[in-house]
């Protein structure tokens, strides 16, 4: 929020509070892609993080592919801030703009987490200690 404040007072454009914004969505939403391709979907390091499991999830395609389908979800919904969210920059609309950035933001991010929470909740992770 304060880069945006910055950025905007800096070009003494309001609309320019949203720059920092779409360079921000437009990286997570490279890196995302990225932890995908090279087989290390965000998604699934996060679960294993947060269950105390070890990495050997990885070695089990039909894991792999659910944690890289769950990761593609989060990525898309990047992508899909800076489809909606660009256009409107570009056409000057700040206060739709301005909107947008509210609408999705927060309740998105939310929404999103929990399918992806969803999705991911009963698998079994090998290397995961088990509580009983």
């Amino acid at each position: 929020m304060v880069l945006g404040a910055v950025w905007a007072w800096r070009f003494a454009d309001p609309g320019e509070y949203f720059v920092p914004g779409f360079w921000i969505n437009g990286a997570t939403f490279a890196g995302l892609v990225l932890s995908i391709v090279v087989g290390w979907p965000v998604v699934g390091v996060a679960v294993a993080l947060a269950r105390g499991a070890s990495t050997e999830w990885r070695s089990n395609v039909r894991l792999r592919r659910r944690f890289g389908l769950a990761t593609a979800i989060l990525a898309a919904v990047f992508a899909l801030k800076l489809v909606v969210q660009l256009p409107l920059y570009w056409a000057g609309e700040v206060a739709a703009l301005g909107i947008a950035k509210l609408a999705m933001g927060i309740p998105l991010f939310v929404l999103t987490a929990w399918g992806i929470w969803l999705m991911v909740r009963g698998e079994e992770l090998p290397g995961h200690p088990r509580e009983e």
